[in-house]
């Protein structure tokens, strides 16, 4: 995107966003430059970059093709059903091949071998692995992101998804810039800003936008999986980043895939044959196999639980039995919303400018521009459309 095209807009919105300013009614929004706020000195005793030097990645460009939540599933093309063809969502937890940065449509995997599925795990139900490796990835490149503007502050344009999308950074405080605080801050904020952007990414294809519009994601909108499985990555990858394992997309590749399966295996990961199982126990209760793919009815329940920590939900015992013959706690995900007693979004905000395939009423008259400061008011709109179409959200 060239910066002139947005100059004065995110003039505007660094104004606006860094006096503490929230949405008006009529506010007609924060509009943004991709001008780069220019770098200010660290404080004296400041930590070296989160990121190290030298390993700017490029934006994550769009998010893997995977995975509609059941098996062996069925598609229609608009009304027509394609015979013989069924999608098999199910991967076996210990061979997930080798992970790529923004491997979105696959044209950045040039072995073929990343396997992305369904898993389930006894301690934290179904795992959505594309979701996994999508919010790793941006959460490695934007804690490199945050590191430049922690000290200044600045922008950072994100490509555009139902709208374009900009994260604000007010200057952090130089107590959270000293040697002790600052690789921590800056991947709390990574963590934070991901999910963020994962909550976004459910509300627009609950509310009319889809990556190809002929075919709709209603379908996978807040699946039981989702948002745990968002957060899970955004995990994975923060270990990652403590230990220093992001130096390049190689470094993190490698790292990625040696984190993932044991990250899996922690969770009590199942065999795939256990999985397909599960879902075949749960068919006509969480989902219906003889819905059609991209019908919104073929996944009957739907998780809109984004409020930290998240808890993933555990099919039944008399289901998984075979499987988990323990049975196991739910294994909850917390994920950084303060500094300490200051809310995260004092820091940093999310802002997206909605295009015209986002339909739901939005929270602002006059405006198309909303924050994730109003994700609450939007989830509930989306809620409540999907529950007139019948669909619950609980299992």
């Amino acid at each position: 995107m060239p910066c002139e095209r947005y100059m004065l807009r995110t003039c505007l919105l660094i104004v606006l966003a860094f006096a503490g300013c929230h949405l008006p009614v009529a506010w007609r929004g924060p509009v943004l430059t991709t001008a780069a706020a220019p770098v200010a000195a660290s404080p004296a005793g400041a930590a070296p970059a989160a990121a190290p030097a030298g390993t700017k990645l490029s934006p994550p460009q769009s998010l893997r093709p995977c995975c509609a939540f059941g098996t062996g599933l069925k598609v229609a093309v608009d009304t027509l059903p394609v015979p013989w063809f069924q999608v098999d969502n199910v991967v076996e937890a210990g061979a997930l091949g080798t992970h790529t940065y923004d491997n979105g449509l696959g044209v950045n995997d040039r072995t073929g071998s990343e396997h992305n599925g369904l898993v389930y795990t006894c301690r934290g139900g179904f795992i959505d692995l594309a979701h996994v490796r999508d919010y790793a990835d941006w959460t490695v490149y934007l804690a490199w992101e945050i590191d430049r503007h922690a000290a200044s502050g600045g922008v950072i344009v994100l490509p555009p998804e139902a709208g374009e999308r900009f994260l604000v950074i007010q200057p952090l405080p130089a107590s959270r810039l000293t040697r002790a605080n600052r690789r921590a801050t800056v991947i709390d904020l990574a963590r934070y800003a991901a999910f963020n952007l994962s909550v976004w990414h459910e509300l627009a294809s609950g509310s009319g936008w889809a990556s190809f519009q002929m075919f709709p994601e209603t379908a996978s909108t807040f699946s039981p999986e989702d948002l745990y499985s968002n957060v899970l990555g955004t995990r994975i990858a923060a270990d990652i980043l403590l230990d220093n394992q992001a130096d390049g997309e190689a470094a993190f590749n490698a790292a990625m895939t040696e984190r993932l399966p044991a990250a899996l295996a922690q969770l009590g990961a199942i065999a795939k044959e256990g999985t397909d199982a599960v879902l075949t126990g749960i068919d006509g209760q969480w989902w219906d196999s003889s819905q059609r793919l991209p019908s919104e009815r073929l996944v009957l329940v739907r998780n809109y639980a984004f409020a930290p920590p998240l808890r993933p939900w555990l099919v039944p015992w008399t289901i998984v039995q075979r499987w988990c013959p323990r049975g196991g706690a739910p294994t909850r995900l917390p994920l950084p919303t303060r500094f300490g007693g200051e809310p995260m979004d004092r820091f940093l905000q999310l802002f997206v400018s909605t295009d015209e395939t986002i339909t739901i009423e939005l929270p602002h008259p006059e405006s198309r521009w909303l924050s994730q400061r109003d994700f609450p008011v939007l989830v509930d709109r989306v809620r409540r459309l999907l529950a007139e179409k019948g669909l619950r959200d609980h299992p």
